[in-house]
């Protein structure tokens, strides 16, 4: 039977239907519905007409600049926000172009499908056939589902016989509100309504039925001033459950796109409701140990006094018990709905077909590996009880956790739905919040009441800690506990709801939303930083969804914008290692200021692991002024086995390399590397610059050069310390050679840097470098030059210490250098020895570098080899009767010594030989830093010639060479020679004279090893006549031809002067010729026009008026 019920008055509208029911008269012919059959059920169901509407929502989000991102949310009622284009009331506006990106949609509205109240007929009820008493239902008890009809605490046999989930009958209640979920109370409540119409200075309210409670004598409305006497209700269907099909988190309606409450959302709310069986859910419980109570056969010892231990708590696996929503108003009406709800709920995940063992004390005990409780010491760590027995893997979580809705007349007003999660790398809780509520919007003139809808992220677990030598964070606080509006989330391609965090920074494009947090590192210090995270859904974590979280994974860890997905740090102090403990300096060696750390996060749920850090070294940023940055890693030594103590390596120079990196291994994308320190001139002195490849960080011996497997064994190899730069005695000799094969120990041999804080006076930072290796007695560079042992070991020191007030800069940096050579003899060509005593020198920032050198007294410079005839003459002159002797000089450009002697030889004559001005000179110019050993010798020189005469016949010249450790560096000499004669006869008086001369320069090129030749000769002949003084007559003719290969060219030259002198009168007369051979320095005409303007202007000038 179906009826029809109307009333204008009220707008009542309903539909009834009966099952088992027949309509009777009684005596005085009053109609009334009278069960049919006493042996079946008889219902009574009540059809509504729908009661929701389902809108399309849009989207809104603020809009913020990174910089402006704080602990704070916006207020986006306030404007700054970024809104999708909103359509006008009632039509789609698909036409117009939007100011923001839109979704399609087909329609703005979506009207709900029929509900239905059913109430099960008393077989002794009659039921008056009239509107009123077709709506008085205060008789009759509800008809639900078997799962509606299960309780908030059910038994275990109610949850072991609940059935699955499935539509409801016809004879069950089926009310849908919100869109698309259907809803149902349980048979402890009732509806209540007015019979008859009601009506109120002129105004009839519309007729509504409300859920109220009931007992045997009352009925009481539902409200929040009421909460011992709340309403449960189950979602018990919806179109969009299938129990083998989760709907997409990201799947919209296909003719709205967005709405309030998405299809995985309904999906999640029926499980969370009503799935009595596939679910389970993890649960902790506190375990208390009875100490000191059981004997070795671990029986109770009842003589003995009860101590408990708390242990602990444990994580246990248990079948899920779904929890029906609270309903605080929940109202039907043929106009639509009223509905204000709350849900919360403990996600469950799907479990494995295995039944979960009841863990027994012995199995608790077995667990903890306990056997005698008087021998737990600490605390063991959690234990999930059922992985101790079966291996659960590849299970699907839910993550909606809260769901609140307030509708009214079927329209929804309020809608927040929590998801939970994770934010990753650090993997604290959190919870994404989505909003949906209605707001008015002006919109072309219009003012409309939209669905507006926007997302949040709310942290649950503020603190995270770690205990993982891999990460230098210990204690990770997230300050920002509230995000701003966010950006639509775009979930990660094969995960369910897991997100890169981003805001909008205008209408079209958006960034990462920079999270602020506080650090505690190893030595407890606090550090401020900011990095973006990701939300991971708790349904793709490891143990819900072990593909999807490496899905995450490989995204967070791949290298497209590496540093700008890290943790940023500004110049922070971040302590990487255990610091050094000694008692007169506080090591600064693992204290780096740091930039940014980027982590690589594990599929597997392990914490972050520190893949890279950009940190200042001090000791270099201090020792060299400069403020580059560097990238280190943790060695893989001290992640497995911690820090040795003795020379406490724990961390290595490394880059970028991507041709290196393996798709399985984010790690791989840094290999190792090289920090070139080379020390600039004016620091190191001149007496040795120690340069090398800064390779690993040690606690104890700061920087160290060479490879980190032999750091780690206190193994020192030269070779591999000071490998691809170049450190360097006198610009010449490596030091890496210089330093004993078998003295192998690097914490002896190897240069050390340090860096601690001075807090006797004023607060500064101090770095020192201390460096004294043992030196070989002897090393020789292929015969060009040699370091050899005098008397006795060669001894080398150098140190400094270099300072900075704390809050200073490198401009504040005071610095005191200070080296020393003992005891040495450097010979070069094996042709010159110069004999040190002592080599030293004194640099600071106040002064001038201070250089001092001791030569030996006996013998400063020795000649050998090719000079040995110099040493043979210098020891038979007796000193200081000819030349200066031995000299020592030290030279600024560029700096280093000059050691060399000079011997003037005294001049002979033999009859009509003459031959004077001749010296011999040697000496050897050693480099500090730059450049290489050079080497003169020199036979007089150009400016003082030797001359020799015979008779009418004369001549001159000089020799000089100059040698270094490459080869002749340059080579000049030069001849002259020639006749004259003279003839004075008293009134007259007259010369002639002929001479000719030859001068050769090789010089070796800057750029190679090539010599370039400079050739020139002369000649030059002339006389001149005097008679009587008065009249004077000279001629002088000279020609020249000189040749430079630098230029390819060759000159020749030729004059002739005449000159007479005629008492006060006087008269030169000069006549020159000059030509230029080959080369090519002059530009050709083609040089010269080489633009198309340059040929118009020039061919112009020849053009007619």
């Amino acid at each position: 039977m179906k009826i029809d019920l109307l009333r204008p008055d009220d707008l009542l509208n309903l539909r009834i239907e009966t099952t088992n029911l027949r309509l009777e008269s009684n005596d005085l012919n009053i109609p009334s519905l009278v069960v049919e059959d006493p042996h079946k059920p008889a219902y009574l169901s009540v059809i509504f007409p729908p009661q929701t509407i389902a809108e399309a929502a849009y989207f809104e989000s603020s809009k913020i600049e990174p910089a402006d991102a704080d602990s704070k949310r916006i207020d986006i009622d306030k404007g700054n926000t970024v809104i999708e284009s909103l359509d006008m009331p009632g039509q789609l506006d698909q036409s117009t172009k939007p100011i923001a990106p839109r979704p399609h949609r087909i329609t703005n509205a979506l009207l709900g499908r029929p509900s239905r109240l059913v109430f099960q007929v008393p077989p002794d009820v009659q039921i008056p056939f009239s509107l009123q008493g077709l709506i008085e239902w205060s008789k009759m008890e509800l008809s639900v589902s078997p799962i509606a009809g299960i309780g908030p605490e059910p038994t275990p046999d109610e949850i072991e016989n609940a059935p699955d989930i499935t539509p409801p009958s016809p004879i069950d209640t089926a009310i849908e509100i919100p869109y698309g979920l259907t809803v149902s109370p349980n048979r402890d409540v009732t509806f209540e309504q007015r019979l008859i119409p009601f009506t109120s200075q002129g105004r009839t309210e519309l007729w509504h039925t409300r859920l109220v409670t009931k007992t045997d004598t009352d009925i009481s409305d539902i409200s929040l001033e009421k909460p011992e006497k709340p309403v449960y209700l189950r979602a018990i269907w919806s179109l969009d459950y299938t129990p083998d099909k989760v709907p997409g988190t990201a799947e919209k309606n296909q003719y709205l796109s967005r709405t309030a409450m998405s299809a995985n959302d309904r999906y999640q709310i029926v499980v969370l409701t009503s799935a009595f069986h596939g679910y389970e859910v993890d649960l902790e419980l506190p375990f208390f140990l009875a100490a000191n109570t059981l004997d070795s056969a671990n029986t109770l010892d009842s003589t003995k006094e009860l101590v408990f231990t708390k242990l602990p708590k444990f994580k246990i696996t248990v079948p899920y018990v779904p929890q029906p929503f609270e309903a605080e108003q929940f109202i039907l009406s043929p106009l639509g709905g009223w509905l204000h709800s709350r849900g919360h709920w403990t996600p469950p995940r799907l479990s494995p077909k295995i039944v979960h063992p009841k863990p027994s004390v012995e199995d608790l005990l077995e667990v903890l590996k306990v056997r005698n409780p008087q021998n737990i010491v600490g605390s063991p760590s959690p234990v999930l009880i059922n992985e101790a027995s079966v291996p659960v893997t590849g299970i699907n979580s839910l993550d909606l956790s809260e769901w609140v809705h307030i509708a009214t007349e079927g329209r929804d007003h309020y809608v927040r739905i929590v998801y939970e999660g994770e934010l990753w790398p650090f993997r604290h809780r959190a919870s994404l919040i989505k909003v949906t509520e209605r707001k008015f919007k002006e919109n072309r003139g219009i003012v409309a009441a939209y669905l507006i809808q926007h997302m949040f992220i709310v942290v649950r677990e503020p603190e995270k800690q770690f205990n993982d030598r891999s990460n230098p964070l210990k204690r990770v606080r997230l300050t920002t506990l509230v995000t701003p509006e966010i950006a639509e989330p775009e979930p990660l391609k094969g995960t369910d709801r897991s997100f890169w965090i981003k805001v909008k920074k205008d209408s079209s494009s958006e960034t990462y939303f920079d999270f602020h947090a506080i650090a505690t590192d190893i030595s407890g210090n606090l550090s401020n930083f900011t990095l973006p995270l990701i939300f991971v859904s708790l349904s793709d974590l490891p143990d819900s969804n072990p593909d999807a979280t490496k899905i995450v994974a490989q995204e967070y860890n791949k290298i497209e914008a590496v540093d700008f997905k890290s943790a940023r740090f500004y110049g922070q102090k971040v302590t990487f290692a255990e610091p050094n403990t000694s008692p007169t300096k506080s090591s600064m060696n693992t204290q780096l200021v740091t930039q940014l750390l980027n982590f690589v996060v594990d599929h597997t749920g392990k914490s972050p692991q520190l893949r890279k850090a950009e940190v200042k070294i001090p000791q270099i940023q201090e020792l060299l002024g400069t403020e580059a940055l560097t990238t280190i890693r943790y060695s893989n030594d001290y992640v497995k086995k911690g820090l040795d103590l003795s020379r406490g390596i724990f961390a290595e120079i490394v880059k970028e390399d991507h041709s290196s990196l393996k798709a399985d291994d984010p790690f791989s994308l840094m290999v190792p590397d090289k920090l070139k320190v080379t020390f600039s001139s004016d620091k190191a002195g001149g007496i040795a610059t120690p340069n090398m490849g800064i390779s690993i960080i040690s606690s104890e011996l700061g920087p160290l050069a060479g490879k980190i497997e032999d750091a780690i064994n206190n193994k020192f190899d030269p070779a591999e310390f000071f490998a691809g730069v170049t450190a360097q005695l006198f610009g010449t000799f490596n030091l890496f050679e210089l330093i004993r094969s078998d003295s192998t120990r690097i914490d002896k041999n190897a240069p050390k840097l340090t860096t601690y804080e001075d807090h006797s006076g004023k607060k500064q930072l101090i770095t020192e470098l201390n460096w004294e290796p043992d030196i070989v007695d002897h090393l020789e560079l292929d015969g060009i030059a040699a370091f050899n042992k005098k008397d006795e070991t060669p001894k080398l020191s150098i140190h400094s210490t270099i300072t900075k007030p704390v809050s200073g800069t490198l401009k504040d940096v005071n610095y005191n250098f200070t080296g020393r050579l003992d005891h040495f003899q450097v010979s070069v060509l094996r042709s010159v020895n110069i004999n040190f005593t002592e080599f030293s020198f004194l640099s600071n920032s106040e002064n001038k570098t201070d250089v001092k050198v001791m030569l030996n007294e006996e013998t400063p410079l020795e000649f050998g080899g090719d000079l040995q005839f110099v040493e043979d003459i210098r020891s038979a002159i007796p000193p200081g009767l000819f030349g200066e002797g031995a000299s020592l000089d030290l030279i600024y450009d560029p700096p280093g010594i000059r050691a060399g002697f000079t011997t003037s030889l005294p001049p002979v004559t033999v009859g009509v030989f003459n031959l004077r001005d001749v010296c011999l000179g040697a000496s050897l110019t050693l480099p500090f830093i730059d450049g290489k050993p050079v080497l003169n010798f020199n036979v007089s020189e150009r400016a003082h010639p030797f001359l020799l005469t015979v008779s009418l016949f004369g001549g001159g010249g000089f020799f000089a060479l100059q040698l270094d450790t490459a080869g002749i560096k340059e080579l000049q000499t030069a001849l002259e020679f020639g006749a004259a004669a003279a003839l004075d006869i008293g009134v007259a008086s007259g010369e002639v004279h002929i001479m000719a001369g030859i001068y050769i320069s090789l010089q070796r090129k800057e750029t190679s090893m090539d010599l370039t030749t400079v050739l020139s000769g002369y000649l030059r002949m002339g006389g001149n006549l005097c008679v009587l003084g008065l009249i004077k007559i000279s001629v002088e003719f000279n020609m020249s031809f000189t040749y430079d290969e630098k230029k390819d060219k060759a000159y020749g030259r030729a004059t002739l002067t005449v000159s007479v002198h005629v008492a006060l009168f006087h008269k030169s007369v000069e006549l020159t010729v000059e030509r230029a051979f080959g080369g090519s320095s002059d530009p050709t005409f083609g040089d010269l026009f080489n633009k198309s303007e340059m040929w118009s202007e020039y061919a112009l000038a020849f053009a007619g008026g």
